[in-house]
């Protein structure tokens, strides 16, 4: 009664954990983003919302660097 109902076979992760998408990004030139998303049952559009804000963070803070100089 107390415990939580398993994921059924199959069912996909709403979020993964930053180490999941950092080992992605390191092993993608070798095996293939998709291949690895469908192994960790991560949908392709939550990943490249992630590459979307890693993006913005990066020029924001470049811009910000840019400003100050």
């Amino acid at each position: 009664q107390g415990q939580k109902p398993r994921a059924r076979h199959g069912q996909r992760k709403l979020a993964a954990t930053l180490g999941e998408y950092k080992f992605i990004d390191i092993y993608n030139e070798k095996v293939g983003v998709r291949w690895l998303l469908s192994k960790f049952k991560i949908k392709p559009n939550i990943y490249y919302n992630y590459r979307v804000l890693l993006f913005t963070k990066y020029h924001t803070k470049y811009e910000q660097s840019r400003v100050s100089l």
